[in-house]
């Protein structure tokens, strides 16, 4: 693999060049999640360790990234691909106490026990967002002065949840229903149902990049999600302003 950690992040044209290994790497070299790790090895220091929690980091990273929908469809690409396996860390052969590795590829379970974990460290991962936000800020010119707002509808396809029936993890216990209403041209109504969540987002109109995100159950309101994260946007903007203005003192 060359060498290209010299490539600036925002180089586009320079990236668009590169295949998607190359831009993975880029990935790993810029963000900073050693405070997330940190948490994630105290958490798991008392069991096994045949899968390092940076390891499947880099792999839940780059599923997300190649615009898997499934662990089961990243798994597939990962047996087939030993170039991004090695890329995320899986090194083939042994492992921790010198055994061989009994799988070259983690297992669903492991990436569903990891993806549990992940749940306990919503501030850690709030916090990278953040600081890559900031980060956007005084790198790109005019970032955040004109910004797009919108809602989608993420559907989940588990078991809505009854309580009477459902007593295990196979079913989802936060989703939520809801209806969207369509205006047609001849003036009937469309009505399309959704089960799962609703993603609030805010994002660069220029560069295209988010500022500002939330997810919630379907069934949650749009516009008073909005509201709520623009006052957030606002309260954060004004604690961001006064840091700038106490480094340059």
């Amino acid at each position: 693999m060359n060498n290209i950690s010299q490539i600036s992040i925002f180089d586009y044209r320079e990236i668009e060049n590169l295949g998607d290994l190359e831009r993975l790497k880029i990935f790993f070299e810029n963000i900073d999640d050693k405070k997330l790790c940190k948490k994630l090895e105290s958490a798991g220091k008392n069991g096994r360790n045949d899968y390092p929690v940076r390891t499947m980091l880099n792999l839940i990273y780059a599923m997300k990234i190649f615009g898997h929908r499934s662990v089961e469809s990243f798994r597939r690409e990962l047996s087939r691909n030993s170039q991004l396996r090695i890329a995320c860390g899986l090194n083939e052969g042994k492992y921790k106490y010198c055994r061989e590795r009994k799988h070259l590829v983690p297992p669903a379970r492991v990436f569903t026990g990891f993806l549990n974990k992940l749940k306990n460290c919503k501030q850690e991962i709030e916090e990278i967002f953040e600081e890559l936000v900031k980060f956007m800020y005084d790198k790109l010119d005019g970032f955040g002065e004109d910004c797009a707002i919108d809602g989608k509808f993420l559907d989940t396809y588990a078991k809505p949840y009854e309580k009477e029936k459902c007593k295990d993890n196979r079913a989802d216990h936060e989703a939520s229903h809801s209806c969207k209403t369509y205006q047609m041209k001849d003036r009937t109504t469309k009505k399309e149902w959704h089960y799962g969540y609703r993603a609030h987002i805010i994002c660069d109109a220029k560069y295209g990049l988010p500022i500002k995100s939330k997810v919630t159950p379907a069934n949650n309101s749009e516009q008073i999600e909005l509201d709520n994260i623009l006052e957030e946007m606002y309260n954060n903007e004004e604690k961001y302003k006064l840091e700038k203005m106490k480094n340059r003192i």
